[in-house]
């Protein structure tokens, strides 16, 4: 086996940035889109744990190497925690950041400041060729924002102590 790590992400701007990320561990980090013949499985599991270990068995079964993959997604309360594991799915694969956002922020129109909570979810898995694998996850607690806000087409947040707001921009 050898001592690269492949992020298992086709993704170019986020594989760049989990590549920096990792790039003092002891390995060679090798973005999965840079391989011949890769790509990963839709992300249909029932659970960011599923999605997460399905693109990393993937990647490294493809490069012969440890794969390191993820999924993430907001969940919000008020919305029985939709949008979830399907949070890059939303309304739809059509829609674009933002027009998920608008409706994200349209379906909490009128949820009162202090029921507007809601946590941003992170999965993280490593995969080996041989079968071997781990999770971690991690969650950062916050609310939704009343209106949209920020540079960025992704959801943002925005640390104010003692509160985290989750606003999408």
């Amino acid at each position: 086996m050898s001592r690269r790590l492949v992020v298992a992400t086709l993704n170019a701007a986020k594989g760049r940035e989990l590549a920096k990320a990792l790039a003092r561990l002891p390995f060679e980090v090798v973005l999965l889109g840079d391989l011949p013949g890769a790509s990963l499985p839709p992300e249909g599991e029932r659970s960011y744990v599923g999605n997460a270990l399905a693109k990393a068995r993937s990647a490294a079964l493809l490069a012969g190497a440890v794969a390191l993959a993820d999924d993430s997604g907001l969940e919000i309360d008020a919305l029985g925690g939709l949008p979830g594991v399907r949070s890059a799915r939303f309304g739809g694969e059509h829609l674009t950041d933002a027009e998920r956002c608008a409706l994200v922020l349209a379906r909490m129109r009128g949820v009162a400041p202090g029921r507007r909570t809601a946590r941003f979810r992170c999965v993280i898995a490593l995969a080996d060729p041989t079968g071997r694998e781990d999770t971690a996850e991690g969650t950062v607690e916050g609310e939704i924002a009343e209106a949209a806000r920020g540079t960025s087409p992704r959801i943002l947040i925005a640390r104010r102590l003692p509160r985290v707001r989750l606003a999408c921009g």
